[in-house]
């Protein structure tokens, strides 16, 4: 059974590699592999997905309080700025803030427009994953409230609470590979 799950782990990493190749224009080459940033999105995504799932049973989930998600888009984050000054070099790292050609107040104005934008992705981030999954939750509890009315609404409202829970599943899950997919092309 670990070997199916570790070939269903390779196999998505795989297919998240190659989407956000082909899709997106990142992480590197046609042929080239990234092992770093597979095995950073497989675990990302698994970390995710499976806190999510267990937050469905469990009632309560890392991934909904925004400090613990922030904490993990700050630490992608920083990585992936680290690798991206060691890569390149710091003198080609901050010259990618100075844009050339540009004249008067936008040269002070726009440097600092994209140190904003780039500073603020993990907030973002963290923000979109954590709003989420608590929209999920609360929309699980509101339905479970409308079950106690009485005994043929309770029914009515049980399968669409069933169905509201696969719902939550999918989102789970979805939730950890979008998570995944963002810090892979933050880091690149």
């Amino acid at each position: 059974m670990g070997v199916i799950n570790l070939m269903v782990l390779w196999g998505l990493g795989v297919y998240l590699r190659d989407l956000g190749r082909e899709s997106l224009g990142v992480l590197g080459e046609k042929g080239e592999c990234n092992l770093a940033s597979l095995v950073v999105g497989v675990g990302v995504l698994c970390w995710w997905a499976v806190d999510n799932l267990g937050g469905l049973f469990l009632g309560t989930s890392i991934s909904v309080g925004y400090g613990m998600v922030m904490v993990v888009g700050v630490m992608a984050w920083v990585w992936g700025e680290v690798v991206k000054v060691v890569s390149s070099g710091v003198e080609l790292y901050c010259g990618h803030y100075m844009v050339p050609g540009l004249r008067g107040v936008l040269v002070l104005v726009l440097p600092f427009m994209e140190l904003m934008s780039v500073v603020i992705r993990p907030l973002t981030l963290s923000v979109r994953l954590s709003t989420n999954i608590t929209s999920g939750h609360v929309l699980l509890i509101m339905a479970s409230l409308f079950a106690s009315a009485g005994w043929l609404m309770g029914v009515g409202v049980g399968v669409v609470g069933w169905l509201l829970g696969l719902l939550e599943v999918f989102v789970a899950v979805l939730q950890g590979g979008i998570f995944a997919m963002l810090v892979i092309i933050y880091m690149d």
